[in-house]
Order: C-alpha cells, then sequence, then structure tokens
C-alpha cells in the first residue's frame, strides 16, 4: 500500500525553526548573564543565526500561502501584521546575530564579556524571541482561528 502526501507549502514546516532557535538563542543569552563563560554567548549566537536563517525562509514561504488564503475573515484581519512581525523578527534575528559577533569578536583575546554586552545580548535575543512568539500566536489564529 503507497500512500501519496504531499505539502503544498512550506510555511506550517519552516516556521518551527525560528521559533525554536531564537527562544534557545534567548534562553542562552539569560544564562550568560547569570555564568560569564563565553560558551554561552557562542551558543546564543549560533542559535541566533540559525533561527534568522529560518525567519528568511518563513518569510519567504509564507508569502506562497498568503495568496492561497486570501479571502478568508480572519486571514484578513491579521494577514498584515503577520507579515510585519515577520519582518521584525528577521530584522531583530540580524541585530542580535550582529550585535553577538561584535561582542564576541571582542572579546576573543581574553574570553570575557562585561555585563553592559551581556545584557545587550540578553535585551536583543529577547526581543527577538518575543516578535517570533507573538507572529507565531497570530499564525496560528489564522490557522485555527480563536478558541473557545
Amino acid at each position: 500500500m503507497r500512500v501519496d502526501y504531499t505539502i503544498p507549502y512550506w510555511h506550517p514546516i519552516a516556521i518551527h525553526f525560528p521559533i525554536a532557535f531564537l527562544l534557545a538563542s534567548s534562553v542562552a543569552s539569560v544564562v550568560w548573564l547569570v555564568r560569564p563563560d563565553v560558551f554561552w554567548g557562542r551558543l546564543a549566537l549560533v542559535m541566533s543565526v540559525l533561527g534568522s536563517i529560518g525567519a528568511i525562509a518563513a518569510f519567504k514561504t509564507g508569502e506562497a500561502i498568503r495568496w492561497a488564503r486570501e479571502g478568508a475573515p480572519i486571514i484578513e484581519e491579521l494577514v498584515a501584521r503577520h507579515e510585519l512581525l515577520a519582518k521584525w523578527t528577521v530584522a531583530f534575528g540580524l541585530v542580535s546575530v550582529a550585535w553577538l559577533a561584535v561582542i564576541l569578536w571582542r572579546a576573543r583575546a581574553n574570553e570575557r564579556v562585561g555585563i553592559g554586552g551581556r545584557i545587550g545580548a540578553a535585551l536583543a535575543c529577547g526581543a527577538a524571541a518575543g516578535i517570533v512568539a507573538w507572529g507565531s500566536h497570530l499564525g496560528g489564529l489564522m490557522t485555527w482561528g480563536v478558541p473557545g
């Protein structure tokens, strides 16, 4: 018995990567505040890079599904904000990558980053994680509707 199953749109798959990686980056950057070992900064950087790549992929694949679902009332109501949050997710993901890369590059000699740099990293990573969570919530509402 052969089962044919195709996924017509990649967006529902692609969106899981920025959610997971940007949230993991945020957690790593918060741990870095408490434990100043540069390992946590490097982990946050890797997670931010992967999350930003995933956010770009999710944004690009979202464009295809938008036109296929056009006309549904809940889509029409939320899609513009969802798209804006996708752009913000990419932007804040890239800001966190740039911030982490610069402060880690500057600290390469002594393997230490001051508390100000770590706070900045936590804020940038936290903003990216918060924005992707909000955008994902709106995506869930567009897909599944309002609970209740």
